[in-house]
């Protein structure tokens, strides 16, 4: 991310490269000398490059090459806990989402993050705890809410969830993920109509939310075969 501070400099070094490569094929004597000074800077920069590319060949080796030489960015500590969650290596983003809490104790994405997790993990007490200290650090955090609605379902407390979402919402109106969610859950509790116009209201702030479409699908099928 930060190599690119590099580009312009550079541009200097290879104007005097060249410049000293035009004096020098003015130069006979010198000639021999200079091509095996090109030759041996094009074979080095190429094995440079080559190693370089190896680094950028997953989110992952990235980041953890970045750390290597920034091991106190809560950015990038970020950013790899996020792919470890998306590749479901839970433990592993947990791990890393604990490192960026270490730098930055009152960042309430992470403790966010951390609550889903736990919950996919089913560490229920924890995600708990996790999600409601997001809430102290920002009590207008409407993911943090819609994340307790989600703990909520995974422990069968479906009146509760309804709340959390319809908290979430208060703040968030355009919030497609609690409509959806509220879909479900009145899916669960037998509520067809209303979780079908859950399921439509965020298919309409969100027309490329493939969850909440195949909401639509599974619930239209279900009720065929009922």
């Amino acid at each position: 991310m930060a190599e690119h501070y590099l580009y312009f400099p550079s541009i200097g070094f290879f104007l005097i490269v060249a410049n000293a490569a035009a004096y020098a094929n003015k130069r006979f004597h010198e000639r021999m000398f200079f091509k095996i000074f090109v030759v041996s800077l094009v074979i080095f920069y190429s094995f440079l490059t080559v190693r370089q590319n190896a680094y950028w060949k997953d989110p992952i080796t990235f980041y953890a090459r970045t750390l290597h030489y920034a091991p106190y960015s809560k950015r990038i500590l970020m950013f790899l806990a996020k792919e470890y969650h998306n590749r479901q290596e839970y433990e592993n983003a947990i791990e890393t989402y604990q490192r960026a809490l270490g730098i930055d104790p009152l960042d309430k994405t992470a403790y966010h993050d951390l609550g889903i997790l736990y919950i996919l993990t089913q560490q229920y007490e924890k995600a708990r705890q996790f999600l409601e200290k997001a809430l102290t650090i920002d009590a207008h955090y409407a993911s943090a809410y819609n994340g307790l609605g989600f703990l909520f379902i995974e422990t069968d407390r479906f009146d509760q969830a309804i709340e959390a979402f319809n908290k979430a919402l208060s703040i968030d109106p355009s919030f497609e993920k609690a409509y959806y969610n509220l879909g479900v859950v009145c899916f669960i509790k037998g509520e067809y109509a209303k979780a079908s116009r859950f399921f439509q209201k965020a298919l309409t702030l969100n027309p490329e939310y493939d969850l909440a479409r195949n909401g639509l699908t599974y619930l239209s099928r279900y009720i065929e075969k009922k």
